[in-house]
C-alpha cells in the first residue's frame, strides 16, 4: 500500500556525497525527514524522500559540508507537471476519450450481408421501421424482433440475423441454394441442327429414334401424351445426344494500341463519424484500376467511428504492341481451344481450321464435330 502511494504522488531517489554523511543524517531525523531505502554505495549514500521533504533536505545540506544530487523521479505527480504548460492538449485529449465514450452508445453503422443477392434497399427500409439506424440508441435495439421482421417482410429468405458489435449492426441474411423443384409440363426440343446417336429418357413420350436428323426447335420428347381415353400432362426429362457442329471464330490485330500498368499509386481518405476527410492532394487522371480496402480502429476491443478507407491505384499507359503474326495465330487458337473445353462436350474433333489475313486484322476459324447433349426444357404453354 505504502508503495502504491508513493508511485501516486511521487518520489525523488537522491544521493548523498561528502564528509558529513553522519551529519546530515542527523539532522534529517532531528527535523523529522525520513529517508528510506537507504544504502552506502562508493562512499555515498543513496536513498528515496517525499518531493516536499526534498526541499527542506536541501536546507539542511547547507549546514554541512554534504552535497546531494538527485538520481531520478518516479512518481505520476512528476508525468502531470510536464504537462502544466498544455493544459488545452490534456483538455482536449479527455474531451475526445469521452465523445468517443458517447458515441459508443449509438449505433454508428449497419452493415447488410446475403449469401445470395438481395434489395438491400429494402432491408434497411424494414431496419430503419424497427429502429435499427445510424444515431439509434444501441440498448433499445431488440434484435431477436428485427431478425423476424425481416424474415416477414422477405419470404424468399430462410434465415435472419442482427448483431450488434461496438457501434456497428451488422445482419446476416440466408437463403437456400436449392430452389423447389419445378413439376409443371414440358416438352424436350433440340438446341441445334443435328444427327441423334443416343437416346436416355426417363420421362415424356420420345418422339424421335436413333439415326434422325432434326432441326433447331424441333420436339424430341413431349410431355403430353394419350391415355386410353385420358390425356395425360408430365414433365420431360432426359437426355438426348447427337452429333453437332460449330464453328468458333476470334479475332485480333497485329499492331495495336494498349494501355500497360507502369506505375502504383495509394490514396488514403480518413473515416471519422461517416464523415470522409482525404488525405492527399490533387487527383488522378490518367487510366487505371483500382482496389479498396477499408479499416476501422478499436479500443479496448470497441470498434471506433474512426478508421480510413485505401485505395490503391495502377496506372495504366497507353503504348503501340506488335505482335508476331505466328505468336498472335497461336494465341487466337489457344483461346478457340479453352471455349470449346468449356462446353464440355461428351467427345469432339476438329474438322476444320481456317486462317485470315486482312491487312492489320488476322481471323482464325476452327469448326468442330462433337457429341453432346442436345435436349433442353420447354414449357408447355395452354390457351386461355
Amino acid at each position: 500500500m505504502l508503495n502504491f502511494l508513493n508511485n501516486i504522488l511521487g518520489y525523488v531517489e537522491i544521493e548523498i556525497s561528502g564528509e558529513e554523511l553522519e551529519k546530515i543524517l542527523n539532522l534529517a531525523h532531528k527535523n523529522k525527514l525520513t529517508i528510506w531505502n537507504l544504502k552506502y554505495k562508493n562512499r555515498s549514500l543513496v536513498g528515496k524522500v517525499k518531493p516536499k521533504e526534498f526541499k527542506k533536505l536541501l536546507g539542511i545540506k547547507k549546514e554541512t559540508n554534504s552535497k546531494i544530487r538527485i538520481v531520478k523521479r518516479k512518481g505520476i505527480i512528476f508525468k502531470i507537471n510536464k504537462y502544466r504548460g498544455r493544459t488545452g492538449l490534456l483538455i482536449g485529449a479527455i474531451l475526445f476519450f469521452c465523445i468517443l465514450k458517447g458515441f459508443s452508445f449509438f449505433v454508428l453503422g449497419v452493415e447488410i450481408k446475403s449469401n445470395k443477392p438481395i434489395d438491400k434497399a429494402k432491408v434497411a427500409s424494414v431496419l430503419s421501421e424497427n429502429g435499427i439506424k445510424e444515431w439509434t440508441l444501441r440498448h433499445k435495439i431488440d434484435t431477436n424482433y428485427a431478425a423476424q421482421r425481416i424474415i416477414l417482410s422477405l419470404p424468399e429468405l430462410d434465415w435472419a440475423s442482427v448483431n450488434i458489435e461496438g457501434s456497428l449492426v451488422t445482419v446476416n441474411l440466408h437463403s437456400d441454394e436449392e430452389k423447389k423443384s419445378d413439376t409443371s409440363p414440358s416438352n424436350l426440343v433440340a438446341k441445334y441442327d443435328a444427327i441423334i446417336k443416343r437416346i436416355d429418357v426417363t420421362s415424356g413420350e420420345t418422339l424421335k429414334s436413333i439415326g434422325d436428323t432434326v432441326a433447331k426447335g424441333e420436339v424430341l420428347v413431349s410431355g403430353v401424351s394419350q391415355n386410353a381415353k385420358t390425356t395425360v400432362f408430365e414433365k420431360s426429362k432426359g437426355e438426348i445426344f447427337a452429333e453437332t457442329k460449330h464453328t468458333f471464330t476470334k479475332s485480333g490485330y497485329i499492331k495495336e494500341e494498349k494501355y500497360v500498368y507502369e506505375k502504383t499509386k495509394k490514396r488514403r481518405v480518413l473515416n471519422v463519424f461517416s464523415l470522409k476527410i482525404p488525405l492527399y492532394v490533387g487527383s488522378i487522371k490518367s487510366h487505371y484500376s483500382s482496389k479498396q480496402t477499408e479499416k476501422t480502429y478499436k479500443i479496448f476491443g470497441q470498434k471506433l467511428p474512426l478508421g480510413y478507407i485505401e485505395k490503391t491505384f495502377k496506372l495504366k499507359t497507353k503504348k503501340t504492341v506488335i505482335t508476331k503474326k505466328e505468336k498472335l495465330t497461336e494465341k487466337l487458337k489457344e483461346e478457340i481451344m479453352s471455349e470449346i473445353k468449356a462446353e464440355k462436350y461428351e467427345t469432339y474433333k476438329i474438322e476444320n481450321t481456317d486462317i485470315k489475313h486482312e491487312k492489320n486484322a488476322l481471323t482464325v476459324e476452327i469448326t468442330v464435330s462433337a457429341l453432346e447433349n442436345i435436349a433442353t426444357e420447354q414449357k408447355i404453354r395452354f390457351e386461355q
